[in-house]
């Protein structure tokens, strides 16, 4: 062991701990018995239920997106200054993707590139040359060439000799063994590239002919947007109180819509979160409302046959306290003792405030 400690927090509403815990537990196996041999850099996982990370460990979020995860604070850094792995769980799944594929490639690049700032470099001239990323899954990142772990899904990786051009015959260059020579990038795949006579920046190589897609971009807070960004402008994370899943509202609600229009109005006191409502109409994308210290934002429902109201999650700093209100557009507050409580033609109850002290 290499002293690394990497806590596991779920900020996601759409996973349950027990979810997570398993994938953790795959995690770990394939740290400890796959990627360590290959790389020699091994680490404890350690799953979070209360969403507190200790101190002095590396993090790993599953969130629901770049936009919750900018919400809650999470940013280029622990709030010690720590690698921060983030997982876009809520997108995955928008996409048909594999959250536990995700979370197994963000950990271990994580853990071969903490600082994301390693290169390979390529000379191709006598004054130029392309340095290429040192990212240990992009090559095989297609869930199609990912593998089980105790019925969990993690992914494919790439081996040290991926990025070295002197290889003998029969050498493995990832775990599952699909990657047959040096740089070899597998359909789904991709690696970063910076020419350095170019001046172009950060650029992206992808498998020969593959389809470009809107999903492939670099995510706000993503380990490839975070190496286009200077590390004068890495902002550490904020997070110091997070409603998690034993205390915060974070669960998924059904409400019934009537024949009119109903306006929601959020505010959060004393903190910062999220609310995101998705109807059949919205298809996975949804309507999020982040509000922060008391800016009230609104959103109106149409007619629906039903609607899903996530309350994602919310922070207050330390000592602080957070209380969501929502009201409808008549200004009154929808509140109810029963958090699952939905009846009538409107919503006649919503969800009950939460303090987090």
């Amino acid at each position: 062991m290499n002293g690394i400690r990497i806590a596991v927090l779920n900020q996601f509403a759409g996973l349950t701990d027990d979810e997570v815990a398993a994938a953790v537990t795959a995690l770990q196996i394939q740290v400890h018995e796959h990627f360590e041999p290959a790389w020699g850099i091994d680490a404890e996982v350690t799953f979070y239920p209360d969403g507190q990370a200790p101190a002095g460990c590396w993090q790993l979020v599953i969130l629901n997106n770049s936009d919750q995860a900018g919400a809650l604070g999470y940013h280029d850094l622990t709030n010690e200054g720590l690698p921060l792995g983030k997982v876009f769980a809520g997108t995955d799944l928008a996409y048909g993707n594999s959250w536990t594929v995700t979370a197994s490639h963000e950990l271990l690049e994580m853990l071969g590139d903490p600082d994301i700032n390693l290169t390979v470099f390529i000379e191709n001239s006598a004054n130029g040359g392309i340095l290429y990323a040192y990212e240990n899954c992009d090559a095989c990142e297609d869930d199609r060439y990912s593998y089980a772990i105790n019925g969990v899904q993690v992914s494919d990786f790439v081996f040290p000799s991926w990025f070295q051009n002197f290889n003998l015959p029969n050498t493995q260059y990832d775990y599952c063994n699909h990657i047959t020579q040096a740089f070899e990038l597998l359909p789904g795949g991709y690696i970063g590239y910076y020419n350095v006579n170019a001046g172009g920046g950060w650029q992206q190589k992808y498998a020969a002919g593959q389809s470009l897609k809107y999903s492939m971009r670099a995510y706000i807070g993503s380990r490839r947007e975070r190496r286009r960004t200077p590390k004068v402008q890495w902002i550490k994370s904020n997070v110091n109180k997070v409603l998690t899943s034993k205390n915060r509202f974070a669960r998924e609600l059904t409400a019934e819509i009537g024949l009119r229009p109903i306006t929601f109005t959020v505010k959060f006191y004393d903190g910062k979160g999220g609310i995101c409502f998705f109807d059949v109409s919205m298809g996975n994308d949804g309507k999020c409302i982040n509000s922060d210290n008391g800016d009230t934002q609104s959103f109106t429902v149409n007619q629906a046959p039903g609607i899903q109201i996530i309350v994602v999650t919310g922070s207050a700093p330390n000592g602080g306290k957070i209380t969501v209100e929502v009201t409808d557009a008549r200004g009154n507050v929808l509140t109810t003792a029963d958090d699952n409580s939905f009846s009538g033609n409107i919503i006649k109850s919503f969800i009950k405030p939460y303090t987090l002290n």
